[in-house]
């Protein structure tokens, strides 16, 4: 299976970067689920591969398939689940639409087959970006927070309801 870096960082850039921006899909919840996404695969990809692995015989690397099919369903589930979702604050999506691109190029990689992963960690494009994999995470969990914090529910300090008013 033979990939380049460039190909695949830039099909995860217009993926998780720029689609959500476009769809006006909620990045920060995209950026969310493929955390969740990451953990679901740690989890659950050894007993899926053998749920698979015993339905059908393949000779392709049912392990790697099945960790990149659980780490990035999530996203695109919220992706279109969350499509149109965000109106005039589309500019607090961009930093969590980058790190999630970002994130999910490293995530991808670390999940492929070893001489597929030797290829693209020794590649200019995964040297350039490893150095910001933990910025990334950071700036994006950071803006995430700053988005809830924005977006969170005003009460009023006296609800009259709860007065007897």
């Amino acid at each position: 299976m033979v990939m380049s870096a460039p190909v695949l960082l830039g099909i995860i850039a217009v993926v998780f970067g720029l689609v959500p921006i476009l769809f006006r899909s909620n990045a920060v919840y995209v950026l969310l689920a493929l955390c969740g996404g990451e953990i679901l695969a740690k989890l659950a990809s050894q007993d899926v591969t053998q749920i698979v692995n015993s339905i059908i015989q393949t000779n392709l690397p049912t392990y790697s398939i099945v960790q990149i099919v659980l780490l990035v369903l999530p996203p695109l589930l919220v992706l279109i689940w969350y499509r149109k979702s965000v109106r005039a604050d589309i500019i607090l999506q961009i930093i969590p639409a980058v790190s999630a691109a970002l994130l999910c190029f490293m995530f991808v990689v670390a999940k492929l087959p070893y001489d597929t992963q030797s290829t693209l960690q020794n590649s200019d494009i995964y040297a350039f970006v490893k150095p910001y994999f933990g910025l990334a995470i950071a700036v994006g969990m950071a803006s995430s927070l700053v988005w809830f914090w924005t977006k969170k529910p005003h009460h009023e300090k006296h609800d009259k309801k709860k007065h007897g008013h």
